[in-house]
């Protein structure tokens, strides 16, 4: 009886050699995302694979923004997944600050999607806003920004 060699008994390095190349060709740098990411992409249809700062600016004239903090984006966190959706009218509202999600540039090579998003904020009506999505924090979203000297 012949002894048969299969296919992938004489060439067991196509199965890793193909799954590198599906991997490379797919841009897939990130495939594992922190609560943090998905906490942040759900709530704003934000596409980011990792965020590591949050920058604070407040308003200080019709076009000029002070950075008065940088945040750790995991620590808004809870506070983002306790947010309920703001439907209403956003005439009339002053955005006293924005909160840009970014990647900071040491971590950009694991970063191959989004790597900023502006966040307008209303200390008033303690709302957050990107583009056409709205969210409605907590008492306590205020509350632990001014523990982080955000707010002034």
């Amino acid at each position: 009886m012949k002894n048969k060699t299969t296919f992938l008994q004489k060439y067991p390095f196509l199965i890793s050699s193909v799954m590198v190349i599906i991997i490379n060709l797919t841009g897939c740098g990130s495939p594992l995302k922190s609560n943090t990411e998905v906490v942040i992409n759900e709530s704003f249809g934000t596409h980011f694979d990792l965020v590591d700062t949050v920058k604070v600016e407040q308003k200080v004239g019709v076009d000029n923004y002070e950075t008065t903090t940088i945040l750790n984006p995991s620590n808004m966190v809870e506070y983002l997944e306790g947010a309920t959706a703001y439907d209403e009218t956003l005439t009339g509202i002053e955005f006293d600050y924005i909160f840009t999600f970014l990647t900071s540039e040491s971590m950009r090579e694991y970063n191959h999607r989004q790597q900023e998003a502006s966040i307008k904020f209303s200390q008033s009506k303690n709302i957050l806003c990107y583009e056409r999505t709205c969210l409605k924090l907590s008492d306590d979203f205020i509350l632990f920004l001014k523990e982080n000297h955000a707010l002034n």
